[in-house]
This record gives C-alpha cells, structure tokens and sequence, in this order.
C-alpha cells in the first residue's frame, strides 16, 4: 500500500514539472527571433534562401502581409509575352504561396517565417 502511495505521488510530480516546462517553453517561440526564407518554385521548388531576420513573430508576419499586397498587384509577363496576373495563397500567419500566374504550373515564390532555431534547409553536412 505504501508503494502505491509513492507512485501515485511520482506521478503527480512528473506531470506537475511537464506542465511548468510546457508552460515556460510554449510562448518562448513568439519571443524569439524570426527569419524570412524564400524558395523559387520554377515550377518545381528550388532551394531556400534566408531573406531576412526580425525580432519576432509578429515582424515577420508584417513583412508577408506587404509581398502579399504587392503580391496581388503585380502582373507578370510570361515567356510567350502574355500578362497575367498573379495570384497569392496565404495558408497560415507564417506562410505565403505567391504564384506567376493562374496556377502553380507557371511557378512562383514560396515565403515562410521561421524561428531562428529551424533551418528549412535541413541539417548541415559534417
């Protein structure tokens, strides 16, 4: 009976710590520094390139909001000499899809908002 006691107690302090380092850590990623990538879909996805970096989320997020205006402004002149109009397709605060054309078939450019810790390039050869 005693060892139940212990267990049920062991518990309650495992879940009590995860709740504090859940807490502590979940908004620490709005805090951090944002960086800006682009990737050139012609039409398929090239590489990322870091764009930029900002003090936050929020910066960053500000930053898509203007390329998607502009974004949705612009005209394109195709390879045959057609203008067509692009459009923007905006998934989340963090993302946006801006395509030279009516579809994805006519490529486009790719921006995301990253933490400063995540590299959409994948991990570094050693």
């Amino acid at each position: 009976m005693n060892n139940q006691k212990w267990y049920g107690h062991r518990w309650c302090t495992v879940i009590a710590t995860l709740c504090g380092v859940l807490a502590v850590a979940g908004p620490a990623g709005a805090d951090c520094a944002w960086v800006l990538w682009s990737q050139v879909h012609d039409p398929k996805p090239g590489g990322w390139v870091l764009q930029t970096a900002f003090p936050n989320v929020g910066a960053c997020t500000k930053a898509l909001d203007q390329r998607e205006k502009e974004g949705r402004k612009a005209i394109y002149v195709t390879e045959g000499g057609a203008k067509v109009k692009g459009l923007t397709d905006r998934r989340a605060s963090t993302d946006l899809l801006l395509l030279y054309g009516s579809d994805a078939s006519s490529g486009g450019v790719a921006w995301q908002c990253f933490p400063e810790t995540v590299d959409p390039r994948g991990p570094k050869a050693k």
